[in-house]
């Protein structure tokens, strides 16, 4: 059975689809040098990218996959690093074909597996969204309950998480949400709340995401905390320069990130 995802899609230097650039050459590029070198902070040195646009791009690329694409370790024996998943490197192949096989490029997906080929599909598809929201997180409508006004959004964004949405029935029809539709998780970074230790605390808010602390941005008034989540994805919080110092927040630690249903944004891929 033939694949069908990619009948408009065009491939000169970046990937098109419906005219809409879908993942840019260099994003492919950061990946095959983190591939050959091993280090984010060689390869970012190597495609030229600032080692924050290629941590961040990483970021959206391990947020919108199905899977991790990017690895990293810290420390240790070997001083850490950055290695791509044998996902990234099926998804760099992919890419590396297209730009090869132009004019064979719908017959040459038919060797690859449906369910990775749909994959590279919906992690294109999110990278094109363009948005302000610092956290954007790929996932699919397990639930949606109605009310009188407004409907809970239940989200699975992978590794047994779930993510909880309240927006309008408006919104709710409008977006066409239902079970099973693919959609994407919008936060603002400022609207990402942090509870250091390893307990789960009693609160109000309806979205707790255990995390660890991968990096700390301190700012003149304030600071960036990157957690990593289960499934290598992130979620970014803006906080004061204040509050991490008087929580003691360090590189390592395990803080939750706690997230009110009614500052999660639901949004459509493509």
């Amino acid at each position: 059975m033939k694949n069908k995802t990619f009948e408009h899609l065009a491939a000169p230097l970046w990937l098109l689809f419906a005219g809409r650039e879908l993942l840019l050459g260099k994003a492919m590029e950061l990946l095959r040098e983190i591939d050959s070198k091993g280090s984010l902070s060689k390869a970012a040195n190597a495609v030229p990218l600032s080692y924050k646009t290629a941590w961040d791009l990483i970021d959206k690329l391990n947020n919108m996959s199905a899977r991790p694409v990017v690895t990293t370790t810290t420390g240790g024996r070997n001083g850490g690093g950055s290695q791509l998943s044998d996902y990234g490197r099926t998804l760099v192949s992919l890419y590396g074909s297209l730009e090869r096989k132009y004019e064979s490029v719908f017959s040459m997906f038919n060797d690859f597996k449906l369910d990775d080929v749909d994959d590279f599909v919906t992690l294109m598809k999110g990278m094109c969204m363009k948005t302000s929201a610092r956290n954007q997180l790929a996932g699919t409508v397990r639930k949606a309950t109605k009310g009188k006004v407004n409907s809970e959004i239940l989200i699975d964004i992978g590794n047994n998480t779930t993510i909880s949405a309240v927006i309008t029935n408006d919104s709710t029809d409008e977006l066409g949400i239902q079970e099973g539709v693919e959609v994407i998780v919008l936060v603002k970074a400022s609207g990402v709340i942090l509870f250091p230790g390893d307990a789960l605390v009693k609160t109000s808010v309806e979205n707790m995401l255990r995390g660890i602390v991968a990096e700390v941005r301190v700012g003149i008034v304030n600071t960036e905390v990157l957690l990593t989540i289960p499934g290598r994805k992130t979620i970014t919080s803006v906080v004061t320069k204040e509050s991490v110092e008087r929580l003691g927040i360090k590189v390592g630690d395990t803080v939750f990130a706690g997230i009110n249903s009614s500052q999660v944004i639901i949004g459509l891929p493509g």
